[in-house]
């Protein structure tokens, strides 16, 4: 369920002030395929760092250095005692008599609904493309052998709260509901618990302890730090495959140096915004710094970039439709004879939820207004019209492709960054927990593929493999006809699994959720803790440790307006008390049975797993307090921009430029 991990006196509210309907009505829901005790499937899993093999891409890609050099000496040791774990690992399934995979279905966890898999809805939507994949046009030619990849990634988007998997936003993402139903549907997906690991973690394919982005913080506006230069990014890897490379939204990788914009890791143009969350007209960030909300929105290519002034008051769902139409048509004009890669990082359906920061209700039809106005509770109504109107631009963007005649050659990935966070009016339910915390409400999100490239017996299909947002660029790298190098990587190439129509297991058996040593918040520097907050998913096992208990959610009131717009963040830990925890995840995909005490053995095996790789592959968090000194820049400029960069950049003499001798507002940088 969404989480409550309030303040006393925000519980105090939210007990007050908490919505029934569909959206928590459990106790009618099935929400285990299997009793919770049913012995487990654990598996050896995915060997972090693995042997390299095979030659290395040109030199500007051989990234993580000395590093990984340093690492791979420890191999040969390293290997000794895999061989030894994985004894003791299935000496330990044995003990505990091990008798049935049970293949993560995860029938009744669909927004609360029962079915195997994904609903009755989208398995009658999906039975409508039975049978009728398109294909490619027969003679038709692009100038290239490679697909386009159009990849989509919404921000918060919870368990709940996607048209085919929800039980009170039905109706509300047709576009989303048509792509899937006629896709391959993830079940069995997880990212990051946050956004700025969970998309570092999509560029690189690396774990976030492998990246120091471990920690549980975010970048802020003028956070002095990001994902480290070396590491290389999904576009700059396509790059090399020939590919034309485009990005539009949010960015959230760090901006406090000139080299770590999107335009300088592998994209050719960006239109976005560099922080964590911003209005959605003004493109101001929605907190207060330095007294006053700073503009977060920039243009740039690989030669430049600047403020892009000309878009303050613009519907943001809007400005990006049109940005997102002018990319494919520029493309078109200019690089018709390349494949695209189209990174649309959404700002919906983030906070804030301010009244006069939604979309005005002539954007949607008359059916769409009845079923908002259906949604009593007030933050939820308006979280749905974010959601209403991103459908809308997912719609536009697929009829973009098919109007420039590269539909029939477009792999679309649909995925949510993390779970949803209920102060911004998302639901994770029924699963426990959302944003910020490692249970199953902050990890698990949707996700599904769309192409009329699938093969047949993909087409309608639901994936129940286990998946990890790290997988996406060796698996979009496959279809692009490249790779990276897999010792610097964690994820796995999905492809044949994903579209084998349940034929195929999934090369993956583990998850490392994340591995965190360090006290939250941190102040002016990091204090480390005795034991870290962890979480590992080993077959259908997963611990959690060193973790707070997540009170049970107590729904909000149907007509009651609470005041919650977002502006408060959901990171607030529900109290002092810290626990361990290991669920049979397949049985009991809501966490419910804890069975620490019942499986000692296991859980200490799997503990030794996470030391075992976070000893492997971490790095120290790259975290640092934020930099006052970023505001000297911005005001200069205008806006948010890198401040770094220009500060300390030194001139001929060797003295450091001053912020006087920056640019003018409107001039590029």
């Amino acid at each position: 369920a969404p989480y409550a991990y309030l303040s006393t006196h925000r519980r105090h509210r939210q007990d007050r002030a908490s919505r029934a309907g569909l959206a928590c009505e459990l106790e009618s829901v099935s929400t285990a395929t299997m009793d919770p005790h049913t012995p487990p499937v654990v598996s050896r899993g995915m060997e972090y760092g693995a042997i390299p093999t095979g030659a290395r891409p040109e030199d500007d890609l051989t990234a993580d250095s000395a590093v990984h050099h340093e690492r791979n000496h420890r191999w040969a040791r390293f290997s000794r005692a895999v061989g030894a774990a994985a004894v003791m690992m299935v000496g330990l399934v044995g003990a505990v008599a091990l008798s049935q995979r049970g293949e993560a279905t995860d029938a009744g966890i669909v927004g609360g609904v029962s079915g195997a898999g994904v609903g009755s809805d989208l398995a009658a939507l999906g039975a409508q493309h039975a049978g009728v994949a398109q294909k490619v046009q027969e003679g038709q030619t692009w100038g290239y052998t490679q697909p386009n990849i159009l990849f989509l990634l919404v921000d918060d988007l919870g368990w709940n709260d996607i048209g085919y998997n929800s039980n009170d936003m039905k109706g509300m993402t047709p576009n989303m509901d048509q792509l899937a139903a006629g896709g391959v549907t993830l079940m069995n997906y997880y990212s990051q618990h946050l956004c700025t690991p969970a998309r570092a973690a999509l560029m690189t394919g690396k774990n976030p302890i492998r990246l120091g982005l471990q920690h549980e913080e975010v970048i802020e506006p003028n956070s002095p730090w990001g994902v480290p230069e070396h590491h290389v990014f999904l576009p700059k890897y396509l790059r090399q495959a020939g590919y034309m490379n485009y990005a539009l939204g949010k960015w959230h990788l760090g901006h406090h140096v000139e080299a770590m914009l999107p335009t300088h890791r592998g994209f050719d143009t960006f239109l976005g915004f560099l922080g964590d969350q911003e209005y959605y007209f003004s493109h101001e960030y929605n907190h207060v710094l330095n007294n006053k909300n700073y503009y977060d929105l920039i243009r740039s290519d690989n030669s430049s970039y600047h403020i892009a002034l000309d878009k303050k008051g613009n519907y943001s769902g809007a400005m990006y439709r049109d940005a997102a139409a002018d990319v494919v048509a520029t493309h078109m004009e200019n690089f018709a004879s390349s494949p695209m890669f189209l990174y649309y990082s959404f700002q919906n359906v983030h906070a804030p939820l301010s009244d006069d920061d939604m979309p005005d209700d002539d954007v949607f039809s008359s059916d769409e207004l009845t079923l908002l106005e259906a949604i009593s509770y007030k933050p939820r109504r308006k979280f749905a019209k974010l959601l209403v109107t991103l459908d809308h631009n997912v719609g536009h963007i697929v009829d973009t492709f098919k109007d420039a005649g590269i539909w029939e050659n477009t792999i679309l990935v649909m995925s949510s960054d993390n779970g949803a966070c209920n102060l911004g009016g998302g639901y994770n339910t029924p699963l426990k927990g959302g944003k910020h915390f490692l249970f199953e409400g902050g990890v698990r999100v949707h996700s599904f593929v769309s192409s009329p490239l699938l093969p047949e017996k993909a087409v309608g299909s639901t994936y129940n493999g286990l998946m990890h947002v790290t997988d996406w660029l060796p698996t979009l790298l496959f279809k692009a006809g490249t790779s990276p190098p897999a010792h610097e990587i964690d994820g796995v190439n999905q492809w044949d699994a994903m579209m084998s129509g349940g034929d195929l297991a999934s090369p993956r058996t583990e998850i490392l959720h994340n591995v965190d040593f360090w006290r939250y918040p941190a102040d002016q520097e990091l204090e480390e803790m005795a034991n870290p907050r962890a979480a590992i998913r080993v077959g259908d096992l997963k611990l959690i440790i060193h973790h707070w208990h997540m009170p049970e959610y107590t729904c909000p009131m149907d007509t009651e307006d609470d005041g919650v717009d977002g502006s408060t963040d959901c990171a607030e830990s529900p109290g002092d008390v810290l626990d361990n925890f290991l669920y049979n995840i397949t049985a009991d995909p809501t966490e419910s049975v804890n069975l620490i005490d019942d499986l000692p053995d296991l859980a200490e095996t799997m503990r030794s797993r996470i030391y075992e790789i976070y000893n492997l592959t971490a790095v120290d968090p790259v975290w640092v307090t934020p930099d006052y000194d970023a505001f000297l820049v911005w005001d200069s400029q205008g806006g948010i921009v890198p401040w770094h960069v220009s500060v300390l950049q030194e001139d001929a003499d060797g003295d450091v430029d001053s912020p006087a001798e920056l640019p003018d507002d409107d001039a590029q940088v």
